[in-house]
């Protein structure tokens, strides 16, 4: 039994020095990527028109002036901030992946 707790102690201590803190280049990546996600999510919410105006609503769905910010909301969303600073961690090549998608500079 205390060679269980032992163990369990030394995977516990493991996991945490190896998960990425948030001072750690993923962290700091996560971190963008999420307050970039927050600042989309409030101006895109802001920006829809009510449903109940159909006129503004046609004309917002007519518009292209909120595409780029749009599609790069989905990308952060769908993909997630850890996941996307995780993908962006493994390498060069990955992260210019990863800054191209959300038009970031290299």
């Amino acid at each position: 039994m205390k060679i269980m707790r032992l163990y369990t102690a030394i995977f516990g201590a493991v996991a945490i020095c190896l998960a990425p803190s948030p001072m750690s280049a993923a962290g700091n990546a996560k971190a963008r990527y999420q307050k970039t996600l927050d600042q989309l999510r409030t101006e895109l919410t802001a920006k829809i028109p009510k449903t109940e105006d159909a006129a503004k609503l046609d004309q917002f769905l007519s518009s292209d002036a909120l595409d780029h910010k749009l599609v790069t909301f989905v990308v952060l969303h769908e993909a997630t901030p850890e996941g996307l600073a995780g993908f962006a961690d493994q390498g060069k090549e990955q992260a210019m992946l990863v800054n191209s998608l959300l038009n970031e500079p290299d």
